[in-house]
């Protein structure tokens, strides 16, 4: 990485105007990570959209940086620009769709990963019909840029397409479309994708099963009881949290706390471990 951040150095010292040279140095930042550097790409990016506003991988790229950065306006920018040149293009539809994600429009956000798991899942059928045919020319990245440079970009495109269904899960349950969220997470669910089900099935009323994505998840019963009791829903709060007094006592007491009940911290207090309680 050192040699060839030299050689883009070099490059540029040597010819400005160079499209090539930033983004190569735009890609490396992507490559190694950290707030600072993504910050650094998408300033890059955004200087060889400007020196060439018809080169869709610098587009592409200020698209996915600025997303790493929050700021889904310049994505959308960058993003309508490359689908200007090609329309067809599925890791810039999928970029843009977080962009509109960002930024509150979940209806359009929701179309065009629908959009998406048709187009991918025909293509899907065909890659599996003909093991010749090669997906590895198209990216389907998620927020972090790393991966999306150094490993999706091989993965097969069945597993793109289950990528874009966990996106269209969440972007469905923030919509408030509980049912239709669980029933694109049928099968195997990855840490993600168990948060979304656990509080589609939270909305939905169904406990048990809210639990049982939780607690598959680091911290997960804390996040559950925490959404409970903001949601107005105390008494689901305490359900769980008593069904898991003896090794997270902290949970119980934390609600007590939190609804000024002292019956509810003496009962954590008088069930659970001292060191949760402590540690908590």
């Amino acid at each position: 990485f050192a040699l060839a951040q030299r050689a883009y150095a070099r490059a540029v010292a040597l010819e400005p105007d160079l499209p090539e040279a930033w983004m190569g140095q735009a890609v490396l930042n992507e490559v190694l990570g950290g707030q600072q550097r993504i910050v650094e790409a998408r300033m890059l990016y955004a200087s060889v959209a400007d020196l060439r506003a018809d080169l869709q991988e610098a587009n592409v790229g200020l698209g996915r940086a600025a997303i790493s950065c929050g700021d889904g306006f310049q994505a959308e920018m960058g993003l309508r620009r490359a689908l200007e040149r090609d329309s067809k293009r599925y890791d810039a539809r999928y970029l843009l769709a977080l962009a509109f994600e960002m930024q509150g429009r979940l209806h359009l956000a929701e179309q065009i990963l629908r959009d998406l798991v048709t187009d991918m899942s025909k293509d899907s059928e065909l890659t599996n019909a003909a093991s010749s045919v090669s997906s590895a020319s198209v990216a389907i990245p998620a927020l972090e840029p790393t991966v999306v440079l150094t490993a999706e970009r091989s993965w097969p495109m069945d597993r793109k397409l289950k990528t874009v269904e966990s996106s269209l899960a969440r972007v469905a349950a923030k919509a408030g479309s509980w049912n239709q969220s669980l029933s694109l997470l049928s099968g195997t669910r990855t840490k993600r994708d168990q948060i979304v089900a656990g509080f589609a099935c939270l909305k939905l009323g169904r406990i048990d099963e809210a639990l049982d994505c939780f607690r598959s998840t680091v911290g997960g019963e804390r996040v559950l009881c925490k959404a409970m009791v903001s949601a107005g829903r105390i008494q689901d709060a305490v359900t769980v949290a008593r069904s898991l007094v003896q090794s997270r006592p902290s949970l119980l007491a934390a609600i007590g706390a939190k609804v000024d009940d002292v019956q509810l911290v003496r009962e954590a207090v008088d069930k659970g471990s001292w060191s949760d309680i402590g540690a908590q």
